[in-house]
């Protein structure tokens, strides 16, 4: 009897150390708040955002950062991004931003900057499919246009070791200045008139949006 009791205390005990041997066995992970103390910089690819704007479609980049202090990162940009049918591009979009990242937990951020946009479109006559053969017919007209605007964007980034992962859940762009404004007619035939300075005012003043940008890359 006594011998059965001490293999029932024995087992008993070693269940109860159990999960404590596997709590040990895994270390906690650290917090990204705490791996961003010891980086100076960053450089991250942006290989796929969703852009809402001069037309809808993808948009890529890449950003690289410096940390003012391991809560504050001032960060530049380049994005770029088109719509096609084809070998045709009907829209294309670029932009060089600088913005104030800032981190408000962990992971959480709010950014805020300013950007040069540049917006370029092109319309024509779905049967104007050579330019070389100008109708009076038919027309085609270039617009671009490049503006200054403001920029905002929450998101989330993570960081474990020198392995950053972050996606801006959104952001947006709202034009404050116009630097250019051209509309141009790739058919003699034609000038722009009162509807093509519509549409280039239009392309010219276009706010845009950003949603689930994602980005990774390398921090140290």
């Amino acid at each position: 009897m006594n011998a059965l009791a001490r293999i029932l205390a024995a087992l008993i005990a070693v269940s109860a150390a159990t999960p404590a041997l596997a709590r040990g066995a895994r270390a906690p992970r650290t917090p990204s708040s705490v791996e961003r103390q010891q980086l100076n910089a960053t450089i991250t690819p942006e290989p796929l955002g969703l852009y809402a704007g001069t037309y809808f479609g993808a948009v890529t980049g890449i950003s690289a950062g410096f940390f003012v202090e391991p809560d504050l990162v001032l960060r530049a940009a380049l994005h770029t991004g088109k719509s096609c049918t084809g070998e045709r591009c009907s829209y294309a979009y670029d932009a060089a931003s600088v913005t104030v990242q800032n981190f408000v937990g962990n992971s959480l951020f709010l950014e805020g900057g300013v950007a040069r946009e540049q917006h370029i479109e092109h319309l024509q006559d779905t049967d104007y499919d050579d330019y070389a053969a100008s109708s009076s017919r038919r027309f085609a007209f270039n617009y671009e246009a490049v503006d200054t605007a403001l920029t905002f964007g929450l998101g989330n980034e993570w960081q474990w070791n020198s392995f950053t992962l972050g996606v801006r859940w959104v952001s947006m762009t709202v034009p404050v200045l116009t630097n250019k404004a051209v509309v141009t007619s790739l058919n003699p035939a034609f000038t722009a008139g009162d509807d093509e300075q519509k549409e280039l005012k239009r392309l010219a003043k276009q706010n845009s949006v950003t949603l689930a940008n994602l980005f990774l890359g390398w921090s140290f």
